[in-house]
């Protein structure tokens, strides 16, 4: 039985709230496209969907909390936001972990379905693997007992996989998405991206700055060069990747 006192203070923290919430809105999207989608199938490819969609959100969410910390300071409730950025990023990983056990199992059909799916399809799907991984790793050590189990050089260290599994992602939902394939879904892609690329180059070229003082006077400069060919590579790399939209499971055109 949980002590009053730990009610309490668990009831006052906004992470339970979040997580909370996160669990009863993954139920009533579940329960809403059953009542609403008539196809098993498409049942699963459009829960999947969804989950899928969610946890990019709130990924990108738990990443932008950092630089803009840094642009804005204490400002516009961005402490609230830094103390719940754990929480989100629970989120995230609980909806990337939902998004693979239905595309799996109820999309794929099981591990003998992998088999059955093209070359690019794997390689999309392996990418998403370990970008799971990466989430679920981060999620575990979001508490403040891991925390100081691990150090928080280490849990830092750790944390910082975040972009590089963002990274995976991309290249999942650009090989394999056929809503990719959408103007306006692209669109916000990379709108949200070069937002992100921009305050982290700040962030990044300030850093840089402060250990290497000779840098101070091309501190702005160098931001804008990394965040200009970060942009360049968004428009670049979806050239080279063509999205398997053929392949997507049966799902509708």
């Amino acid at each position: 039985m949980i002590p009053a006192k730990k009610t309490a203070i668990l009831f006052e923290n906004p992470r339970f709230y979040i997580l909370s919430t996160v669990v009863a809105v993954s139920v009533l999207i579940t329960s809403w496209l059953r009542l609403t989608v008539p196809s098993d199938q498409l049942l699963y490819i459009r829960i999947e969907q969804v989950f899928g969609y969610l946890c990019i959100s709130l990924w990108y969410v738990a990443l932008i909390i950092s630089p803009l910390q840094r642009q804005l300071g204490d400002r516009f409730g961005i402490p609230y936001l830094v103390f719940c950025r754990r929480a989100i990023g629970v989120s995230a990983a609980y909806f990337a972990l939902l998004h693979v056990l239905v595309a799996l199992f109820g999309q794929i059909g099981g591990f003998s379905g992998l088999t059955l799916l093209p070359a690019k399809f794997l390689l999309a799907a392996g990418m998403g693997t370990v970008a799971l991984v990466i989430l679920i790793a981060m999620a575990a050590t979001s508490f403040n007992k891991v925390i100081a189990f691990m150090t928080y050089p280490r849990w830092k260290w750790l944390h910082r996989w975040g972009y590089f599994g963002g990274l995976l992602v991309l290249l999942h939902i650009w090989l394999i998405g056929t809503h990719m394939s959408y103007l306006s879904f692209k669109g916000v892609i990379f709108v949200m991206l070069i937002v992100l690329f921009r305050l982290e180059t700040l962030r990044i070229a300030g850093n840089l700055a402060k250990r290497y003082p000779r840098l101070q006077p091309r501190q702005n400069a160098l931001a804008m060069g990394l965040w200009l060919m970060l942009v360049g590579l968004l428009f670049v790399v979806p050239l080279l990747l063509e999205p398997s939209g053929n392949h997507h499971l049966g799902e509708s055109q």
